[in-house]
């Protein structure tokens, strides 16, 4: 096991995320300006890198060098930045475009490009453009290709699977509908716009989430987060196949795992169900290994103190890393109160 922490008492660890060559990107929020996200970068090993300010960050996705995230300009009217963070000689803070609208961006581990997808201006006196744009992300990111997306509705969600194809969920004028439209790596469409989902109706706070499957393609999970409190309620729906235009309904060993996320582990070959945020519970988390056909082979119990806490969520990084956050009250064994731990390639 490895290990970060530092002692603030007036912040608090909320998450994490790593990039494909195994540095982490620890996230932290003071309590006077929760909006902005505090990054300490870290090497696998736990040696420290780097620290920045993610000013109104609204997301980080990992990339094989570095992260890519979103982040709301404050008193801008509306308008997005897409920032690209990486460690190294050059920490980060790269402003690619500037967006209208949420923009979302599709990104997987293994892969240094990228997608953005959004309603951009690429200064503020250029015309507007739905597009989806492949970035290149080896070094500073560089727009490599564009592509008019095929709908204008707001975007709900996007996301990439192993192989780099890339799904673009919107929202529809039909009541309870959800539409897709499929993007191969580089950026070019394989599809036009389809109906993804025909009865899915949002909560007062609903995400929908793709995750890369285990044999290729997407699961697309529903997670309803309770308006006061941190519970997260999490229905896994379907699971669609690169290029597809049909989201088949997921086994029923999913369907009987609500509250967990299921992550891609093993190289691929077997999912990993997680223990999800929650209130006032058991201070552990817990990870089932379960095979395609959903025979459970293996779990585990991580402990973070004895009695109940408000347990947050679990990361999954490159080569099987499981990445803890510490919530608050739970404290390191040296006192710091802003903590993480991960264990190196615990599901590889």
């Amino acid at each position: 096991m490895r290990g970060y922490s530092f002692r603030n008492e007036t912040v608090r660890a909320t998450g994490a995320a790593m990039d494909g060559r195994g540095v982490l990107a620890l996230l932290s929020e003071r309590d006077a300006t929760p909006e902005n996200k505090n990054i300490d970068f870290t090497a696998a090993d736990g040696t420290w890198l780097g620290y920045d300010i993610g000013e109104m960050l609204r997301e980080i996705q990992p990339l094989l060098h570095g992260f890519a995230g979103i982040g709301y300009i404050n008193g801008s009217q509306g308008a997005y930045t897409v920032r690209f963070l990486a460690t190294g000689t050059t920490l980060f803070d790269v402003i690619v475009q500037q967006a209208w609208g949420v923009p979302d961006i599709a990104s997987h581990p293994s892969s240094s490009g990228f997608l953005v997808a959004g309603t951009f201006r690429d200064d503020y006196t250029s015309p507007v453009k739905t597009e989806a744009r492949w970035m290149d992300g080896t070094g500073p990111p560089v727009l490599v290709a564009s592509s008019p997306l095929a709908s204008k509705q707001p975007i709900v969600t996007a996301g990439m699977d192993a192989d780099r194809n890339m799904l673009v969920v919107f929202g529809s004028q039909i009541a309870g509908e959800l539409a897709g439209q499929w993007f191969a790596p580089g950026g070019r469409p394989l599809t036009g716009l389809f109906a993804l989902m025909t009865d899915f109706h949002f909560g007062a706070n609903t995400v929908v989430e793709l995750t890369s499957a285990v044999g290729g393609g997407l699961l697309v999970t529903r997670a309803d987060r309770e308006i006061l409190g941190t519970d997260l309620r999490i229905r896994h729906l379907c699971q669609i196949a690169p290029g597809a235009t049909a989201c088949l309904p997921v086994p029923a060993w999913m369907e009987n795992r609500p509250d967990t996320r299921l992550r891609a582990v093993r190289g691929g070959r077997a999912w990993a169900a997680l223990t999800t945020e929650h209130e006032a519970v058991d201070c552990a988390d817990r990870i089932e290994v379960v095979a395609p056909d959903g025979t459970s082979c293996a779990s585990t119990e991580l402990r973070m103190a004895a009695g109940t806490c408000d347990r947050l969520a679990l990361t999954v990084g490159s080569e099987g890393t499981v990445v803890q956050t510490l919530p608050r009250g739970v404290r390191m064994p040296n006192g710091d109160n802003v903590g993480w731990r991960w264990w190196p390639e615990m599901l590889r």
